[in-house]
Parts: C-alpha cells; sequence; structure tokens
C-alpha cells in the first residue's frame, strides 16, 4: 500500500464513524506499528490494540513514565512537537526503541500528541511523511469530543451568574449549589488556566483534564479559551506544583491562584484574584499565585488616583544606581526574594543560582541600600515600591 492509499485508508476511517479506538487501530495498521495518542499532560487517551494489554499503554494509564519517554523530555523533543506539524524522531542511546512523534490538533487548538512505536518494523521516510495526516483525523475525532465536553458542565449555569456579579447571596448560592448536588470544599482556591503558548491555542479540554487530573472532584467550566477550576486550598500548594513538575508541556500554561476563600458566593472576588495574578505575571509559563502580585495589585488600582511615586522607598534609588554603575541585578534579585515569601532558598531556585549565592547577593543589597531585609515592614514597603515601578 502506498501513501496515497494509506492517507485515503485514514479518512476512510474517520468517515467510518468507529470514533478515535477504530482511527489508532487503523493508524497502526497502515503505519505498521503500535500507536497511542496522548494528551498534553502525557495522559493516555486512546492506544492501539497491540498496547491494549500492556499496563504501561492503556488507556487507564495516568501518566507515560518510560525511560524514552522522560529522555524525550529532557531533550525538548515534546517542544519540538508542538511547535509544528512535522513529524519528531526520537532516538537515544540505550533507549529501548525508536519511536515517531507528531502533534495532534483542531485548527489553532492543540489538543494532544501521536506516538508510533518501532516494534514491528524499521520505520520508513512514507512513516515519517504519513504521521501528520494520520494526527489531523485524530483531530477532527478530538475537537468533536471537545466540544461535548464544554456544554456538559451541569454547574456553568451557578459559575456564570456568579461571575456575571448577577448572585452574591450567599443563601441562595448555597441553595443552588445543593440542587446541582455540588460539594463545595470548606476552604477553597479559584484557578485559572491559561494558554501562552505562541505556537497556538492549547485546547480548553485538555487544560480542564490536566486539573482534574491533580484535583479530582474539583468544580470548574471553560470560559472562553480558559478553565477556570475551584480547588480544595488544603492540596492547592503542593498538587499544583506537582502537575507542572509532571507535565512535559507545562510551558505552555499559565495559571493564576486566587486566596484561600469560603464559601462560592465569593467566587467572582477569587476569579479576579487569579485573572490579576496571570496579568500581572506579564503572561510567564508557570503558577502564579495572586499572593505575589498582591502589592503590584494594589498599585495598579492606586495609580487611578495617586502618582504611584509617592510609594517608592529611597532605598530602591539606591540600588538602581549601583545597578548602572556596577552592571548589576539587585533590583531584579530583591524583587524576587520578596515575591518568594523572602525565601532565599526558593529564590536562588528560581534564579537558577546557588543558595550561598543568593545569601552574599541579599547581604549585598542590605549593604548598598542600608536595610534590614528581616525586618517584615521595610519588606512590605519595598514591595509597593517595586510594585509601583513596575
Amino acid at each position: 500500500m502506498g501513501i496515497a492509499e494509506k492517507r485515503l485508508a485514514m479518512f476512510d476511517a474517520l468517515l467510518s464513524g468507529r470514533g478515535l479506538q477504530g482511527l489508532v487501530d487503523a493508524a497502526a495498521e497502515v503505519l505498521g506499528n503500535p500507536v497511542a495518542v496522548a494528551d498534553m499532560g502525557l495522559a493516555m487517551v486512546a492506544v492501539s490494540s497491540e498496547l491494549a494489554d500492556d499496563p504501561e499503554w492503556t488507556a487507564n494509564a495516568r501518566e507515560i513514565e518510560t525511560n524514552d519517554m522522560r529522555q524525550a523530555a529532557l531533550a525538548g523533543d515534546f517542544r519540538r512537537v508542538y511547535s509544528g506539524d512535522k513529524t519528531v524522531v526520537g532516538e537515544y542511546p540505550g533507549a529501548d526503541q525508536r519511536y515517531l512523534a507528531a502533534r495532534v490538533r483542531r485548527k489553532d487548538a492543540l489538543l494532544g500528541h501521536a506516538l508510533v512505536l518501532e516494534r514491528n518494523r524499521p520505520f520508513t521516510d512514507d512513516d515519517i511523511a504519513l504521521l501528520p495526516d494520520v494526527c489531523r483525523t485524530f483531530g477532527y475525532e478530538l475537537a468533536g469530543a471537545a466540544d461535548a465536553d464544554q456544554l456538559a458542565e451541569r454547574h456553568g449555569k451557578l459559575f456564570e451568574d456568579l461571575l456575571s456579579g448577577s448572585l452574591a447571596d450567599a443563601d441562595e448560592v448555597e441553595a443552588r449549589a445543593q440542587r446541582a448536588h455540588l460539594r463545595a470544599p470548606r476552604r477553597m482556591c479559584a484557578l485559572i488556566a491559561h494558554s501562552v503558548s505562541d505556537k497556538g491555542q492549547i485546547s480548553p479540554r485538555y487544560l480542564r483534564t490536566q486539573l482534574v487530573r491533580a484535583f479530582p472532584g474539583s468544580l470548574g467550566m471553560v470560559r472562553g479559551d480558559d478553565v477556570l477550576v475551584v480547588v480544595n486550598a488544603d492540596d492547592a500548594g503542593d498538587t499544583l506544583d506537582a502537575l507542572f513538575a509532571k507535565s512535559v508541556y507545562s510551558e505552555g500554561l499559565c495559571v493564576g491562584m486566587s486566596f484561600p476563600f469560603h464559601g462560592l458566593h465569593l467566587l467572582l472576588r477569587a476569579y479576579e484574584q487569579a485573572q490579576a495574578a496571570i496579568r500581572l505575571s506579564t503572561g510567564a509559563p508557570g503558577i502564579v499565585r495572586y499572593q505575589q502580585v498582591v502589592a503590584r495589585h494594589m498599585m495598579e488600582r492606586a495609580s487611578l488616583t495617586i502618582d504611584g511615586s509617592t510609594f517608592i522607598h529611597p532605598a530602591l534609588d539606591l540600588l538602581e544606581e549601583a545597578d548602572e554603575r556596577e552592571h548589576s541585578n539587585h533590583l531584579a534579585d530583591l524583587e524576587a526574594y520578596l515575591s518568594s515569601g523572602r525565601n532565599a532558598t526558593a529564590t536562588a531556585r528560581a534564579l537558577h543560582v546557588h543558595k550561598n549565592t543568593m545569601y552574599y547577593r541579599l547581604q549585598r543589597i542590605e549593604q548598598i541600600a542600608d536595610i534590614d531585609l528581616s525586618d517584615e515592614q521595610t519588606c512590605f514597603v519595598l514591595q509597593l515600591g517595586l510594585a509601583a515601578r513596575a
């Protein structure tokens, strides 16, 4: 069978209505090797029949943890997969097998990727050329499922009323939540997952999928191109960080996180906090907690009526002069330290420097600016001043 016939076979499989599983099995047949489809968090969406009895590749597997995949992540292969429609060939010393990978999308919505494992026969040039066309058929099928999922959210109307500001009475919100059989945590946080990828808009369905895996039983909805999720605040910190640590494509997402709140009637406030966290982080990928930007948010609002320079501590002028004189980054180091909750270890990790180097930099800041970074009031005023300068 030539490549033209193989393309035709895949589109015939799409039109047959056999669903994603039928498409994956057809792809395995035309490619001559087993095929897997994963979402952008590396959770299996479907696998060809040959892999159905393999625990590592079943549709119920939460993540791909094979040595090959870890090497692919370290080598940046998945970044290359999602940057275009061309097939990427994975081949590493000591790896069990080669694989082909290509992204699955529908128009500008990124839905996941497909993998072909070199188990039954060696790859050919036709296989490499054919895989993007195979992924196109997967995209048609997955896009339809995403639309259906968005319409199935049973608490979407309640959330929309809360976010529109037309519903704020705590008793009425509680009554509606009970009628919808919603069990909100006693103490919760709002998360907004927002795509900042310049290679295409990530499908909101998969943003939601990633967050549901991290927070089983969470409440949420797709809103425009973003996903809003309400989670148990007691789980939010470590679990959210773990989600991004495990996600190969985490650089494509920015997640804003609100302060903890009690009661769904406060959802609008939490939503605005999560939005501000994303906006004031300059849209950089990763997790941004509102507490990291609250001072900047205050300055943003205050600047509507007050000159922001009023809040600037003179120490910041001294550090700026030193930066110009020494070609240093004292101001940036100080802002990173304050944003990390005055945790030198976390700041060092964020700036990719050794902890001892960070301690030296902080000591140097104190000397230049004649300040004491152990004084909470001083640090608060400094943070306000940095926010006013932004």
